[in-house]
């Protein structure tokens, strides 16, 4: 089945690049991506070579088709890595809308996003669990899932509504799962409401809301996921200050977000497999309570951000991650970063296992529309 829907996207583009190239049409595109080349090294705690690199390069081609109410999107990755001594050829995203005033239908593989949360989602039921303080550039080859989708929007007043129904397929068609959203936007309030529907399994409901004060530079934010007839409640409260004036000539952006996990898993990572199979546990995931500090400056020269999660069980560990980015030119910037986990409880961050630290150099330049 896998391979019938990696066809299906080949598909989809061929044809729209047939529909672009027909005489007859009028049809807009864009051409746009990237090539990233990144020298990125760890120091391990317990292992003969204490230092390792692994260089990468990932080269990104994006398609954009406009013809009237129908969109087409795709995207190619060829990713490279040190480490593995190959190169990696993708179709990361690929899928067509059709839309019009009151409906939209999507077919195809995106990330569906869900969530108003920056280092946890608990909302989002449709996507892998990831966070994205895990910004590595092999995280981006493989972009989202493949779903059908149907979705009717409109306004009564000032309310704008949103009622959509996704299909997401399986190669077993009994383990296919069903989500059916509803959002809703008033003046300075969105919020979103979620069930999943599987066979032989309890419907999970989730939601998310987020409301920005108007005399105040400030953002609340939450959300909440739980299985029916289950106690397995997980909670995100997060609070967003954007303010109005200039700092250094740049803006600052800084957030708090607490996280509950009422399901924690309280034992070894190596363990984890068999109490969740097919499963990698991720930021939140073995303990109950979690923090997260972040602090973001962004200018028209220089854009860093500096974040901590700390978990606040146990004996406290956590994980400082920073990123700095600087034009160089109009098409190209140069980035640096890295992680760096504390207390020896790191094993509830699987990415850093034995890690002392990491940092890396990507060099990126654009071309295209």
């Amino acid at each position: 089945m896998w391979s019938y829907k990696r066809l299906l996207l080949y598909i989809l583009m061929i044809i729209n690049l047939l529909l672009v190239s027909w005489e007859y049409c009028e049809a807009s595109y864009q051409e746009y991506g990237q090539l990233s080349l990144s020298v990125k090294e760890s120091e391990y705690l317990q292992d003969t070579i204490v230092h390792q690199f692994d260089n990468s390069a990932l080269l990104e081609y994006n398609l954009k088709i406009n013809e009237g109410d129908i969109i087409g999107c795709f995207k190619l990755n060829a990713y490279y890595s040190q480490n593995y001594d190959e190169i990696f050829f993708n179709l990361a995203r690929g899928y067509v809308v059709y839309q019009n005033d009151y409906f939209s239908f999507e077919l195809g593989k995106n990330r569906v996003m869900n969530g108003v949360g920056y280092a946890w989602n608990p909302s989002d039921i449709i996507n892998l669990k990831k966070s994205p303080l895990y910004r590595e550039e092999e995280k981006r080859i493989d972009e989202g899932v493949y779903y059908t989708s149907l979705s009717y929007y409109g306004f009564l007043n000032d309310l704008a509504y949103e009622v959509r129904g996704i299909i997401l397929p399986e190669e077993d068609s009994l383990k296919s799962s069903g989500v059916f959203s509803t959002k809703i936007s008033w003046q300075s309030l969105e919020a979103s409401f979620l069930t999943g529907l599987k066979k032989d399994e309890p419907p999970v409901y989730a939601g998310s809301g987020r409301f920005s004060l108007n005399r105040l530079p400030l953002t609340i934010y939450g959300e909440f996921r739980n299985y029916e007839m289950k106690d397995d409640w997980k909670y995100l409260l997060g609070l967003q200050y954007n303010p109005s004036s200039t700092v250094f000539g740049g803006n600052l952006q800084t957030q708090i977000e607490y996280f509950r996990n009422e399901n924690s898993y309280r034992h070894r990572v190596a363990e984890y497999g068999e109490y969740f199979p097919g499963e990698t546990p991720v930021l939140g995931e073995l303990y109950k309570n979690y923090a997260y500090a972040g602090l973001t400056y962004y200018s028209l020269d220089l854009i860093t951000s500096f974040g901590m999660i700390k978990n606040l069980d146990e004996d406290g560990s956590g994980i400082i991650n920073y990123l700095l980015t600087y034009p160089l030119t109009n098409e190209s910037t140069i980035s640096l970063g890295g992680y760096v986990p504390f207390g020896r409880d790191a094993s509830e961050f699987p990415y850093l296992i034995n890690k002392e630290y990491e940092i890396y150099i990507t060099l990126s330049v654009s071309f295209g529309d």
